[in-house]
C-alpha cells in the first residue's frame, strides 16, 4: 500500500471560525438553526460559491432560549457568510436573528466569544 504523504501547510486550504448567537422569542432548535443558516448561505451565494465555501457548522448549543456555535468556513468567505447571516430574519417561520460574535483562526479563540462557553 502506497501511503500518500501530507499536504505541507503551504498548501492546505486556510479556515477561519466564526461564533454566532440565534435568538428567537419563540422555541427553535439546533437543527432549525442550522437549516437557516444553510438555507440563508445558499440562496445569498448561490449552489456552487456556496459549495466552495466548505461551510460546516460545530458545537452548537443550546441555552436559555439562545442557540450558539461555531462555522468553519474557509477565509476567503469569512465576509459573506457573515453578511448572510445578518440577513436571517426567521427561523423555522418564526421571527428570529443571528449574529456573528467572533471571527478567529483557532477554534479556541471562537469559543472564548460564545457568551455561554464552559
Amino acid at each position: 500500500m502506497i501511503k500518500i504523504p501530507a499536504l505541507r501547510p503551504t498548501l492546505r486550504e486556510k479556515t477561519r471560525y466564526i461564533a454566532f448567537q440565534a435568538e428567537s422569542q419563540d422555541s427553535i432548535t439546533k437543527k432549525d438553526v442550522e437549516q437557516a443558516i444553510k438555507h440563508e448561505l445558499f440562496s445569498f451565494l448561490g449552489a456552487t460559491t456556496a459549495a466552495k465555501a466548505g461551510l460546516k457548522i460545530m458545537n452548537t448549543e443550546m441555552n436559555k432560549g439562545t442557540c450558539t456555535g461555531i462555522i468553519k468556513i474557509e477565509r476567503d468567505f469569512v465576509d459573506n457568510v457573515r453578511a448572510s447571516l445578518t440577513l436571517t430574519r426567521s427561523i423555522n417561520n418564526k421571527p428570529a436573528f443571528i449574529r456573528s460574535l467572533r471571527t478567529s483562526g483557532m477554534i479556541a479563540k471562537a469559543k472564548e466569544g460564545l457568551p455561554y462557553a464552559n
